[in-house]
């Protein structure tokens, strides 16, 4: 059998060798023009899809089969608009900022005058520097609970603990202090978002399910609109 110099060996004719040669070559010959010397035996990078594929294929590639991706889009919004979006589904930074510009514009949320200087652990070397890092603190504590119902205390304390520096011995993670999570469950308890468990620790109310869902679903929006969180 004569195969051009410039000619693709394709599987295809291994599959189906009942294929005429001129068929297979007129398919996988290469554009010699646009492709360089290492090249030679692929087709081009601009050759169409419908021409890679065999013609007696029972389902022909069309363009409304790829949709561009402004379309993708768009159907992600429509989709998100009609059955929303949950805590889960969306990035956990990006809710949490999102939670505490909510908290700060709303001012409901008593926030002690210690907070300046206190550190969040003893295993801090420093206070906060952000400002607002109780309003984060609270919007955290929030997103802990709606995670894990019925956490307690020393749960928060030691998901928000962190390693201390111990000079030249090996450093140990140590749980955070339990103050600032009191005050932040006292707080989102007073709003009416968290409520005592029925055994013990801390759990998310109807109400705080559905604050939480409806700033997953203002992110989610946001995250294909213009603007961004």
């Amino acid at each position: 059998m004569h195969r051009s110099a410039h000619t693709l060996v394709c599987p295809v004719y291994l599959l189906q060798p009942h294929l005429h040669d001129d068929s297979i070559s007129t398919l996988f010959t290469p554009t010699l023009a646009r492709a360089g010397p290492r090249r030679q035996c692929f087709p081009s990078a601009r050759t169409p899809l419908n021409t890679l594929l065999s013609p007696f294929s029972k389902r022909a590639c069309t363009a409304a089969s790829y949709p561009s991706m402004a379309a993708l889009k768009n159907k992600i919004r429509r989709i998100g608009k009609r059955k929303g979006a949950t805590l889960k589904d969306v990035s956990a930074w990006r809710w949490i900022k999102t939670a505490a510009r909510h908290f700060k514009q709303e001012g409901k949320i008593f926030v002690p005058n210690c907070t300046e200087l206190i550190k969040s652990s003893h295993g801090r070397e420093r206070a906060p520097q952000n400002p607002d890092w109780y309003y984060v603190r609270c919007a955290a504590v929030l997103r802990a609970i709606y995670l894990r119902p019925g956490v307690g205390y020393g749960g928060l304390s030691k998901r928000f603990g962190n390693k201390k520096n111990y000079g030249s011995r090996p450093e140990h993670t140590v749980n955070s202090s339990t103050g600032p999570l009191h005050w932040a469950c006292k707080s989102l308890t007073k709003l009416g978002l968290v409520e005592p468990g029925a055994q013990s620790g801390q759990r998310l109310t109807r109400k705080g399910h559905k604050f939480a869902d409806s700033l997953a679903f203002q992110v989610q929006i946001r995250k294909f609109g213009q603007s961004k969180v």
